[in-house]
């Protein structure tokens, strides 16, 4: 999957002040994903693999990494664990 914009230009990064907090979820989402995606490539898993390491189906993982999920901490802290990584606070 291909961005066709930066996620500066897609967050507006270059804007003034602190941004509202459905941008700053936004981009929280966006780089976890991102990060997952890279981790998953690395290790050279698909989310199938991903599914069996969670122990929940490859509908399941791919509904989590849409960008319409709303995961929670403990959703995020499940997958990175399984990817061998940590979660760091913003």
């Amino acid at each position: 999957m291909a961005l066709k914009v930066s996620k500066e230009e897609f967050l507006g990064v270059d804007e003034l002040g602190i941004p509202d907090p459905e941008v700053m979820t936004a981009k929280m989402a966006l780089d976890f994903e991102v990060d997952v995606f890279r981790r998953m490539k690395d290790l050279g898993i698909t989310q199938k693999d991903l599914a069996k390491m969670l122990g929940v189906t490859p509908a399941t993982v791919s509904k989590t990494l849409s960008k319409t999920s709303n995961m929670t901490f403990k959703t995020a802290a499940r997958i990175a664990h399984a990817l061998g990584g940590v979660i760091d606070a913003p």
